[in-house]
C-alpha cells in the first residue's frame, strides 16, 4: 500500500487530520458520521473515503444575483 490515499488512519492519525479531538472522532463513529471500519476492535478509516467525506460535506456558497438582474 504506497499510495497515500489508501494508507489506513488510526483515530488519533484522523483528529489530527481534521483537526479535532480524538473525542470527537469517536463520537462521530458512534453517531455513525464518519466512514469507519473496524478490524476487531480497532477502528481505521480510509484517507480517500474522508476526503470524499469532506467534499460531500463542504459549503458552497448560494450564488449571488445583483439587483435588477433576471
Amino acid at each position: 500500500m504506497s499510495d497515500e490515499s489508501e494508507k489506513l488512519l488510526t483515530p488519533k492519525d484522523l483528529a489530527a487530520y481534521l483537526q479535532k479531538s480524538k473525542s470527537w472522532v469517536y463520537a462521530a463513529c458512534e453517531r455513525g458520521e464518519l466512514p469507519a471500519t473496524r478490524i476487531g476492535r480497532d477502528l481505521r478509516f480510509r484517507r480517500a473515503e474522508i476526503d470524499r467525506w469532506l467534499a460531500a460535506k463542504t459549503q458552497r456558497p448560494a450564488p449571488v444575483t445583483l439587483k435588477g438582474e433576471g
